[in-house]
């Protein structure tokens, strides 16, 4: 999935996150899980690309994206 408007990206991820009915506790964690999955690309690269432990936080990897 390769979608350049990354605001649309991250509605189509929210939407797809909502289906599987995650408890709120364990949201955020679930987020950076999954989120790895729906990249490729030079999406992909650039998240692999990052420090380890530099994106421990859904705001953070928002904010970096």
């Amino acid at each position: 999935m390769n979608i350049e408007d990354p605001y649309n990206q991250l509605t189509t991820f929210y939407e797809l996150y909502d289906t599987i009915g995650i408890a709120r506790e364990d949201e955020e964690a679930t987020y950076l899980k999954l989120f790895p999955f729906l990249l490729i690309g030079k999406e992909k690269i650039w998240l692999q690309s990052q420090p380890n432990q530099s994106l421990v936080k859904w705001k953070m990897l928002k904010e970096n994206s």
